[in-house]
């Protein structure tokens, strides 16, 4: 079946994607943020989604393509059927 009909048909499995690869790539950041620092750290978005934007960029400059699922416009299409998905992820339709 292709993506975008399984993931119409199959709307829960997205979210689970999107959990699973979003609590991954968040911890990540996090486990970083805690490793670089020289007391404890808080587990707090503002200071791990720049960690998680900055990864991404380098990653972009060494052409490398990253997969970090989003939910994008009003109806909250999956990203992997949507028109904002720019990865070159194993979800998406476009490769």
């Amino acid at each position: 079946m292709e993506t975008k009909a399984f993931f119409k048909a199959h709307p829960g499995r997205f979210e689970e994607i999107l959990t699973i690869r979003n609590d991954a790539i968040d911890n990540a950041a996090f486990d970083l943020l805690r490793a670089l620092a020289t007391t404890d750290v808080e587990w707090d978005m503002a200071m791990i989604q720049p960690v998680v934007e900055a990864a991404g960029a380098v990653l972009d400059e060494h052409k490398i393509g990253i997969c970090h699922p989003f939910c994008e416009g009003e109806d909250e299409t999956p990203c992997v059927i949507g028109a904002d998905c720019k990865a070159n992820c194993p979800y998406c339709e476009r490769n």
